[in-house]
């Protein structure tokens, strides 16, 4: 200036087309003063940042670095003498997002502010995830003179969630099945690709021996070597290292390099070596399967093609993995012997009723004779005859119990079978009622039935027997003088069978339960209300054996009314259904 003081210019200078005469020249002077105060005030607040656990980066406009803070030298390791100057676009993006990064830069000169989640590269050419927050900075007057973004590495809160959805899905997936093999080939597949690019999973057997069981790979060629190193060579439970050694302590191993030493530890011969040089791991993890303090097998895990290197995070999340398949197996084993001891229990309540029915039998028909005997010749007293009825009556009610655990012995072994042929269900509960109203002394039994024919395809002596049991239960658990109401109606395509009574009713509680095995509710036991739980199970498994379903309405204290909905005979409904509904009698 005039004064002598110095300022930034920008100069332009352009030459002006002419035909004739020396060349011609415009000259455009801008003075940057204020820019360059403004990129200086960038640069010392970018300074303040130095020690923020961030990478600050300062840009101009055309997006070449003129700051680069000391943590921005630790995320990407590039020094700041070695990027100031350089286009930002050439330095901080990974291949893959170097055009997201120039449609970002173009964003920015327009005044907008942009954040989110970025692909980054750092000097090695490694990539990590980080979320970046870049902002405009304008001068006094309004003009755009610089860029500051702020990068912070997410990796770690990546791993996390991606650990999260895996372990979530893991869990989905081992509880799927209640088969232990099936649970160990979804565990081996689990694992690969995404903690692994190997996986094998070794249990305990019975004997304490130890066998493979689940291998896998992207590729089933490098399966079939794995299973060909298992048959050659076995598993060593003595070698000092791998998976024996977890099996042995129950402690997880980590090896972050596999060397050809290690490697050597685990060789039974040179050829068993170079096979196993020959598979290329890297890395590697080997985690317990424990449950109940018991350690049930081991999942290995190794890293080949992919050249990771398995750290303490790998470790967790392996350790995790292997207690919910731990969980998953234990539940699984759990179930199956559980089901081993219903079958016993099955075969043995089938043997039992057999044995017991022959014995009773005769019991009860000696009895008769008894009676039949004493009433043509009046050889006993009345007592002795009082005696011999007891006799009868306790034998009737043993061949009842007898029966009933038959049925369930034939519904459990798959024996229980269904005649069925075109049916008159009116005319059945008009017979059933004819038949049980006189034995009901001191109950009033009621029907309301069709006069007109109700056909459904069924079988007549089972669907007797629902409506036996069903009028026996009013009956058992009503009180006196209260009455008892069988009813059937029509409803569009099916035909509803009703008993009804005044009883003790069903707690809310008992509801869901109330057609399963042996059940019976708590306000029953505290009556002391004989019964075996086995009358309604057997109901449920006919009438769903017809396509039909049992309905029940109950409150306690007030009775319960159930019933029965079949199909029609043509109505094509076959699907059985169960519904069991709590509201007021």
């Amino acid at each position: 200036r005039a004064d002598g003081t110095t300022i930034p210019v920008e100069l332009s200078i352009t030459r002006l087309p002419t035909t004739n005469g020396p060349p011609i020249f415009t000259g455009f002077v801008r003075d940057l003063t204020a820019r360059k105060q403004a990129e200086h005030a960038v640069r010392f607040q970018a300074q303040l940042l130095d020690t923020v656990d961030q990478a600050v980066i300062a840009t101009d406009v055309a997006g070449t670095i003129i700051y680069w803070n000391r943590f921005a030298e630790t995320l990407y390791g590039w020094r700041a003498a070695e990027v100031i100057g350089r286009p930002i676009v050439d330095v901080t993006p990974a291949p893959t997002t170097k055009a997201q990064a120039e449609a970002i830069l173009e964003r920015l000169r327009g005044g907008e502010r942009w954040s989110g989640e970025f692909v980054l590269q750092r000097r090695d050419g490694t990539t990590f995830p980080a979320f970046v927050t870049d902002t405009p900075v304008y001068d006094a007057e309004g003009q755009l003179v610089a860029i500051v973004g702020v990068s912070l590495d997410i990796t770690e809160r990546k791993q996390t969630e991606e650990a999260s959805r895996f372990l979530a899905e893991a869990s989905a997936v081992l509880a799927s099945s209640l088969d232990d093999t099936t649970i160990l080939q979804h565990l081996a597949q689990l694992a690969v690709p995404l903690l692994a690019d190997w996986c094998a999973v070794d249990m305990v057997e019975a004997d304490g021996s130890f066998r493979r069981l689940a291998v896998a790979h992207v590729d089933p060629d490098k399966v079939e070597l794995a299973w060909e190193l298992e048959r050659r060579y076995g598993f060593d439970p003595n070698l000092p290292e791998g998976a024996a050694k977890v099996l042995r302590t129950g402690q997880s191993m980590l090896y972050p390099i596999i060397s050809d030493a290690l490697l050597a530890q685990v060789a039974q011969d040179a050829e068993h070596l170079h096979l196993l040089q020959c598979v290329g791991l890297r890395s590697g993890i080997i985690v317990p399967l424990v449950a109940r303090e018991r350690t049930l097998g081991a999942i290995s895990l190794g890293a080949a093609e992919s050249s990771r290197t398995f750290g303490p995070a790998d470790l967790r999340l392996a350790e995790d993995l292997a207690r919910r398949a731990a969980l998953a197996i234990d539940n699984a084993r759990l179930y199956q012997a559980a089901q081993d001891a219903v079958r016993l229990r099955d075969d043995f309540l089938s043997i039992a009723a057999h044995e017991l029915k022959t014995p009773v039998t005769s019991l009860l028909g000696h009895s008769q004779l008894l009676q039949r005997r004493a009433a043509r010749d009046g050889a006993l007293g009345e007592r002795n005859l009082r005696a011999l009825q007891v006799i009868e009556a306790q034998a009737e009610r043993l061949t009842r119990l007898i029966n009933a655990l038959l049925e369930v012995s034939r519904l459990a072994t798959g024996h229980f079978h269904l005649d069925r042929q075109p049916l008159d269900l009116a005319g059945l509960v008009r017979r059933v009622y004819e038949e049980v109203q006189p034995m009901l002394e001191g109950y009033q039994l009621e029907l309301v039935c069709p006069d007109q024919p109700v056909m459904i395809d069924g079988d007549a002596l089972r669907l007797e027997q629902v409506l036996q049991n069903l009028i026996q239960n009013a009956v058992k658990y009503s009180p006196q003088r209260n009455p008892i109401r069988v009813s059937l109606e029509l409803q569009d395509d099916h035909a509803i069978l009703a008993v009804a009574d005044r009883g003790i009713g069903i707690p809310p509680a008992a509801l869901p339960n109330l057609f399963q095995r042996f059940f019976r509710a708590a306000n029953l036991a505290q009556k002391d209300t004989a019964g075996m739980g086995i009358g309604l199970y057997v109901v449920h498994e006919i009438v769903s054996r017809h396509g039909g379903r049992v309905e029940v309405t109950s409150e306690e204290g007030q009775g319960s009314t159930f019933r029965v909905v079949l199909p029609l005979r043509d109505s094509g409904v076959t699907n059985p259904d169960t519904r069991v509904v709590d509201s007021q009698y």
